[in-house]
């Protein structure tokens, strides 16, 4: 049994991806939780948010609520660039500047371990 989450972040492709990496090869969702609550980046707790979500959402599939955090693991995260926005700001002598404010989307998918 699979559950899939996935959320749009604003923040660039490059600094979500950092975070990702760090909870990428965990043995257990509980353990990515706690790696993300320590996480000094701004991008780690929309990225909590996820994987709790995924969590919940693992446990209204299975229709359990008994499941435990340490019981699933992260299969497949991926960061990918979900966006630009593109403004403009004044400057002197009438000309403008280009602001780009990037946005990423993180895919997350959990699995149940398997046990022998």
């Amino acid at each position: 049994m699979t559950a899939k989450a996935q959320c749009k972040i604003r923040s660039s492709v490059r600094k979500a991806r950092k975070v990702v990496d760090l909870i990428r090869h965990t043995t257990d969702a509980e353990q990515a939780l706690n790696i993300l609550h320590v996480t000094p980046k701004a991008v780690a707790e929309p990225i909590g948010k996820l994987l709790q979500s995924a969590i919940a959402n693992y446990r209204q599939q299975e229709g359990q609520q008994d499941i435990q955090a340490n019981q699933l693991h992260i299969h497949e995260i991926m960061a990918e660039q979900a966006g630009r926005r593109k403004t403009i700001r004044a400057q002197a002598k009438g000309r403008g500047n280009p602001i780009i404010k990037e946005s990423v989307r993180v895919k997350l998918t959990l699995h149940k371990h398997d046990t022998p």
